[in-house]
């Protein structure tokens, strides 16, 4: 794992006073056995199919593994048809692997009256339903595997803008013991692989300025290519990344732009007068970091380019955003655009992050009040990790490189625009969305937790960090004992 550069003062260290027992193996350690615990749990007592459309996902990997091709938008090849294919393909591929024949999902599962905290399917299994079952809980080992990329990249990210062990450490922790979270990355949807494509950009993305700051340009060029190649490989899984993608390809260009100051020279009427000089503005272009962001776009558009050019072709759009909405509309029924407006933005947006934030499945959600205290914490602590990154920015907390502070509010706010996106063209939300800005979000807050505690009282510092894990810990707990275990299993 990558760990900052500095100047002879350890940044686990820093503003502490005394050495951190955590190492980064210690920490990977944890992170990993952590993680791990918690999502083959999840998995194997969410019951097949029961996950955020999982039958619908699942059939877009039976589509490619019996036709080894990528299906058309329409309401006959599948409710996902609308989705880009990477995620599916790759599944295929897994299935494959593992020697599971296609099948059709959910053909005889019975769907059965519904109500809070209930299942939407009967699972009363045939033998050969029994072995479906079986074969699905097999295929989500991969989403599994993604969701693990997703919390080491956070970790990475971290130790790259310079935050203390015990930071990166909870910061990774936060995204491995998120509720929510478990639930995408432990059944089959390209949820699981956006967004640790968009965790891996950004750590692209933090390394690339790493490299700019300790003058290695061409390290820089070459992290900035793999960005945009990371980037294009989301863009070809689900479109909620793209918010992201769009705000690190330009953040990628705004070291090419400087402004150099160059005084004026005025002439005195008497060698003993004073003469003020005036500097003047000039806008300076860095054309090696021009091009160091044109490798990032050109990455971009070699892995992503094919599809952009196969939905113009087909659908008349590059993003098929018409006949993708057209088909959302037959397929699901509800499904509408939703004109711009204080409703939207204002009670529509905060209402699905309310909801669906920190747990939710079909029928199965916390308590309105825990939902509403969550959120009003994290908002209070995105606030104070936003200032401590963009205002109060300090060795002791991260490297001082104002870009790393906009990288990381940009992909909060990318996942933001996912949202509100989602909701007007569909009037469908929800804050799964908007984890492709998950591992900024993790750092943003935890930091922001952390400072005010060392602020207020330095004795309860070491504390902070582990915050925001603990509770997430108890409502994990909270979800096992009182949804899965009940409900659970196959």
């Amino acid at each position: 794992m990558p760990t900052p550069s500095g100047t002879g003062t350890d940044a686990t260290t820093a503003g502490v006073g005394r050495a951190h027992p955590l190492t980064t193996r210690v920490s990977i350690a944890v992170l990993v056995i952590t993680y791990l615990a918690l999502a083959l749990t999840f998995t194997l007592l969410t019951r097949a199919y029961e996950a955020d459309d999982e039958a619908a996902h699942t059939e877009y990997v039976e589509y490619v593994v019996q036709h080894h091709s990528i299906p058309h938008i329409g309401v006959s090849d599948g409710g996902e048809s609308h989705q880009p294919p990477l995620y599916y393909v790759l599944v295929a591929g897994w299935q494959e692997l593992l020697g599971i024949p296609a099948f059709t999902p959910q053909v005889t599962l019975a769907k059965q009256p519904v109500g809070p905290n209930r299942l939407v399917l009967s699972h009363d299994y045939t033998a050969s339903q029994h072995k479906e079952a079986v074969d699905l809980h097999e295929l989500r080992l991969l989403s599994v595997l993604f969701g693990l990329g997703t919390v080491l990249f956070t970790y990475a990210g971290a130790r790259v803008v310079g935050l203390r062990e015990p930071i990166a450490l909870c910061s990774g922790l936060f995204v491995a013991v998120l509720p929510r979270a478990l639930v995408l990355t432990t059944d089959v949807t390209n949820d699981a692989l956006i967004i640790p494509l968009c965790a891996l950009a950004l750590l692209l993305f933090l390394l690339a300025e790493r490299a700019r700051s300790e003058g290695r340009p061409g390290r820089r060029r070459l992290h900035l290519l793999g960005m945009g190649l990371v980037l294009g490989a989301g863009a070809v899984t689900k479109f909620s990344g793209l918010p992201v993608a769009g705000i690190l390809l330009v953040l990628a260009f705004v070291p090419s732009i400087t402004r150099s100051g160059v005084p004026a020279v005025a002439v005195a009427a008497n060698s003993s007068d004073h003469v003020p000089t005036v500097r003047v503005r000039w806008v300076r272009v860095d054309l090696h970091a021009v091009v160091d962001g044109v490798a990032a776009v050109a990455g971009f558009l070699a892995v992503s380019g094919w599809w952009f050019v196969r939905n113009k072709e087909l659908y008349g759009q590059f993003l098929a955003s018409n006949r993708s909405e057209a088909y959302l509309r037959s397929f699901l029924g509800g499904a509408h655009p939703v004109p711009w407006g204080a409703h939207l933005l204002f009670v529509q947006v905060p209402q699905v992050f309310l909801d669906t934030s920190w747990y939710g499945q079909p029928d199965l959600s916390l308590p309105m009040p825990v939902n509403d205290i969550l959120a009003g914490l994290g908002l209070l602590c995105l606030a104070s990790g936003a200032w401590v990154m963009l205002v109060e920015r300090r060795h002791q907390w991260l490297t001082p490189h104002k870009l790393y502070g906009l990288a990381l509010l940009g992909c909060i706010a990318g996942g933001l625009a996912a949202v509100i996106i989602n909701i007007k063209t569909t009037s469908i939300g929800d804050a799964r969305v908007a984890f492709v800005g998950l591992a900024a979000f993790a750092m943003t807050v935890v930091v922001g937790t952390t400072r005010p505690i060392e602020r207020f009282s330095p004795r309860w510092a070491p504390v902070g960090p582990w915050a925001w894990p603990a509770v997430l810990v108890g409502l994990d707990l909270y979800v096992i004992f009182r949804f899965l275990i009940p409900l659970g299993g196959l």
